[in-house]
């Protein structure tokens, strides 16, 4: 069998400039997988209005900066805040 080899051409051509700029905008699927989070979990941060949206036309889209915003965020869980109030009221009667 005799082995067929392609040539290229020297002249590789440049990657356009567009491709190498960062998105600014996400769909919920790829905010999710940023945030390491389910998809129904975006979607409840965006019907609560705890996760901003962009609407064009019929897609969702996130932002940028709201996904980076969201992450830095500090998030306390319904258990947890339960218990920083048992220890805070705990704390208040210790006092007195």
């Amino acid at each position: 069998m005799k082995t067929i080899e392609l040539k290229t051409s020297s002249f590789a051509s440049p990657k356009p400039d567009y491709l190498s700029v960062p998105k600014l905008l996400f769909s919920l699927r790829e905010g999710a997988y940023s945030l390491n989070i389910s998809l129904r979990k975006v979607q409840n941060l965006i019907a609560t209005k705890q996760l901003p949206v962009r609407r064009i036309g019929r897609r969702v889209l996130i932002r940028r900066k709201d996904l980076e915003a969201f992450a830095r965020r500090d998030h306390v869980s319904a258990g947890s805040e339960s218990r920083t109030a048992q220890v805070t009221q705990s704390r208040v009667v210790e006092e007195r």
